[in-house]
């Protein structure tokens, strides 16, 4: 007799999460971290109910965690919209900006839904969603977008089945899609690390292909796992630049944004994003990879010129 498939409910999912996480480190204990951010959005949703009272901070767990289940429970006549507007609610007017900890609970949310569509075998809503990946429209937010796209590719990767190659195929060209975008729109402009928006996109992809487990090579994929590693999870160049900018009886500031820095998920993460970084570098050609250490090269180089105080230097134009 065939296995039967089963439905976890959000929360029971999330505490496995947490209690494999407390076992083991690096990338999975952030996936721990996660699961935890999304626990307390709920039980804040349900001391909301409780005390008869919504608060600000109530707004973006309702988003989130109600998404969730309509997601997972809704009908496949509204499950396209109910993703689409999930998709769509980052820069809009009144809603939130983006952030690495949002993008992260969309990544785990889409996993737990996409998880069990493929046990589940809902072949109707996997259409829905391959349909998704491969028409996305402006009203999509990119980096809400490509976590979406990592937290189905993670569902895929960790399902250990070979039947939904069609599905992981869209979400990979998915995620290529904004990596060549990132590519282009950081090319000629100094990184300086006053660019927020390419700093969360450069973050998440960062982020997204540490977690979402094998890929294909791509070069864009490299180049943007390089750039994160050289002004996101190291930004060296970053800080020796606030130091020269700074007087010494400033440099306070700097070593609190140091520490606060040790202790973000990006930098927590480094030893996965080096490892996707690695299995992309193994399998890239000549070009991609000397233009990758053209960039290492010409950071260094800027390094030098910062650490000796000759000037401010700054991320050289690509």
């Amino acid at each position: 007799m065939a296995k039967q498939a089963q439905s976890f409910f959000l929360e029971e999912w999330l505490l496995s999460i947490i209690v494999i996480g407390s076992n083991k480190s690096g990338s999975v204990h952030s996936s721990s971290s996660s699961a935890q951010a999304i626990i307390q959005a709920w039980a804040d949703l349900r001391d909301s109910f409780q005390h008869q009272a919504f608060h600000t901070h109530h707004l973006q767990a309702l988003r989130i965690l109600v998404f969730g289940y309509a997601l997972s429970s809704s009908v496949s006549t509204c499950f396209r919209r109910t993703l689409d507007i999930l998709l769509s609610i980052w820069g809009q007017e009144g809603g939130p900006s983006g952030s690495i900890s949002q993008g992260l609970m969309l990544l785990h949310l889409i996993e737990w839904v996409m998880s069990n569509l493929l046990n589940l075998r809902s072949l109707d809503k996997i259409d829905l969603v391959k349909e998704l990946l491969e028409s996305v429209n402006r009203t999509h937010c990119s980096f809400a977008v490509l976590m979406a796209a990592a937290g189905l590719l993670r569902a895929i990767n960790r399902s250990g089945s070979s039947g939904f190659m069609h599905l992981k195929n869209s979400a990979e060209e998915r995620i290529e899609i904004v990596a060549k975008d990132f590519v282009s729109i950081t090319k000629g402009f100094d990184y300086n690390g006053n660019h927020p928006r390419v700093s969360l996109l450069s973050q998440c992809i960062a982020l997204a292909l540490a977690r979402s487990g094998s890929l294909s090579y791509k070069s864009s994929l490299l180049v943007s796992l390089a750039l994160a590693l050289l002004t996101e999870v190291f930004p060296l160049l970053c800080i020796y630049n606030k130091v020269l900018k700074f007087p010494e009886e400033n440099w306070t500031a700097v070593l609190d944004e140091i520490k606060h820095h040790l202790s973000s998920v990006i930098f927590k993460e480094a030893g996965a994003i080096t490892g996707a970084f690695c299995n992309q570098y193994a399998s890239a050609d000549e070009c991609s990879r000397s233009t990758v250490e053209n960039h290492m090269g010409l950071l260094s180089g800027s390094l030098l010129v910062a650490s000796t105080g000759k000037g401010d230097a700054c991320w050289p134009g690509r």
